[in-house]
C-alpha cells in the first residue's frame, strides 16, 4: 500500500492509502465532501551510503562474469610480536 496525497479546495491537504498504481485522479474529501484532485510529488526514495553501493556494484559485475586472478597476490611480511618472559609459564596444548 502507497499513501497518495489529495488536495481539497476548502479543506487544504489530505493522504489516501492505496495499492501502488491504483490511485484515482480524484476522491472526495474526506471532511466536507467535495472533489479532491491528487497531487503529485517526488517519491520517497533515499540516498545509498556509499560503502553499501560500492558492494552492490561489485556484486553486480561479479554474476555474470567473475574477476579473473592470473597470479597469487602479494605475500604479506610476518610482523614479530614482542616477546614477554611471562608468556613461557603459560601451559602449552
Amino acid at each position: 500500500m502507497a499513501s497518495y496525497s489529495y488536495r481539497c479546495a476548502s479543506c487544504g491537504e489530505f493522504e489516501v492509502r492505496a495499492a501502488m498504481g491504483r490511485a484515482p485522479g480524484s476522491v472526495a474529501c474526506p471532511h466536507c465532501a467535495t472533489d479532491a484532485r491528487r497531487v503529485y510529488t517526488a517519491p520517497a526514495v533515499s540516498r545509498t551510503p556509499d560503502k553499501l553501493a560500492r558492494a552492490r556494484t561489485a556484486e553486480e559485475r561479479s554474476r555474470d562474469g567473475p574477476k579473473v586472478i592470473t597470479s597469487l597476490p602479494p605475500r604479506r611480511r610476518r610482523t614479530v610480536a614482542a616477546r614477554d618472559p611471562r608468556h613461557a609459564t603459560l601451559p602449552r596444548w
